[in-house]
């Protein structure tokens, strides 16, 4: 009779490997990650292709802004404010009104036109330190009675510094007007005072 089992032995050295097996008949499995990204490989040796032909020249900018750094000045004796010049004629240099308009007219301008209590106040800083006369200033009364108008042909506008009683009622038939250090009263026009021009610069 055979005798009892005996102890299992050490295993045996691995066989070799077996062929592959024919393939299984189960879907295929899932794709794995993507791998890691290898590193750039050499330039290649091909030859530099040739430049192509210019493009069309766009549609031309705006033109940009002109700057100037000329500064036009005033003409001998004037003196400029908001980019006009005025100039105080006193002394021998009295004159009508009419005749102060020509005058003016000489140094390429007019008898001064201050429309406002700024340019008032400018006219009045030129005057000499013992000056409280009164003077022309371009304001007259000539195409229709009481209707003032500065020598340029413009309206006369809001700003004024009649003094009382003027330039209406018993001095109504004057048409020219002059001026003091803070007010204007209307005047025989053939009355000889200073005056006043304005010219523009150059």
């Amino acid at each position: 009779p055979p005798g009892e089992k005996g102890a299992v032995g050490p295993p045996g050295p691995p066989g070799e490997k077996g062929d592959i097996g024919p393939v299984g008949s189960g879907p295929p499995g899932l794709p794995g990650p993507p791998g890691e990204r290898g590193p750039i490989g050499p330039a290649g040796h091909g030859s530099v292709g040739t430049p192509g032909p210019p493009g069309k020249g766009g549609p031309m900018g705006p033109a940009g802004p002109v700057y100037s750094f000329f500064v036009v000045p005033c003409p001998k004796g004037y003196t400029k404010w908001r980019g006009t010049c005025y100039k105080f004629y006193t002394g021998n240099r009295k004159r009508a009104f009419n005749e102060s308009i020509k005058s003016c007219r000489e140094d390429g301008g007019t008898l001064a036109m201050p429309r406002d209590a700024e340019t008032q106040a400018f006219l009045v800083s030129l005057l000499p330190v013992s000056r409280s006369s009164w003077w022309w200033i371009g304001l007259h009364d000539q195409r229709e009675e009481g209707r003032f108008e500065w020598v340029d042909g413009s309206a006369l506008g809001e700003f004024n510094l009649w003094i009382s009683g003027h330039p209406n009622g018993p001095f109504a038939h004057l048409d020219c007007v002059a001026s003091s250090k803070t007010k204007w009263g209307v005047s025989p026009c053939q009355n000889q005072i200073p005056f006043f021009c304005q010219v523009p610069p150059g």
